[in-house]
């Protein structure tokens, strides 16, 4: 028997296609200390389950397939949104570059862009 759910391309609810199968395993584990069903075991321990995929049998992925990206750009708007906070609080009539390097806000800018190149 196939579990689409467990390494499929199916899409389920989160409790049918984890979170039962995670706990009947863990009651089977728990009751007989061994485990019986040992595909569904390997299944779970190689799935992504935040991202509902089984990495084992979705093939070869990049890192850039991986990434987050609604969590980088609300990462990258709080960074901005942050930054223009610094440039409004210290904003001087006779400096008027916003990238002035002898203001704060020059030099968070500064900070901000070595920031995005470090691992």
């Amino acid at each position: 028997m196939q579990d689409s759910h467990l390494g499929g391309s199916g899409k389920c609810r989160v409790g049918a296609a984890w979170a039962a199968p995670i706990a009947s395993l863990m009651l089977e584990k728990f009751l007989t200390r061994t485990v019986r069903r040992k595909e569904m075991e390997e299944r779970i321990i190689d799935a992504d389950i935040i991202h509902g995929t089984n990495l084992k049998y979705a093939g070869e992925k990049g890192i850039f397939n991986r990434i987050d990206w609604v969590l980088v750009i609300l990462y990258l708007a709080l960074v901005t949104i942050g930054w223009f906070n610094i440039y409004a609080a210290v904003y001087n009539d006779s400096h008027q570059q916003i990238f002035d390097l002898h203001q704060k806000y020059g030099k968070q800018m500064l900070f901000i862009i070595a920031a995005l190149f470090l691992p």
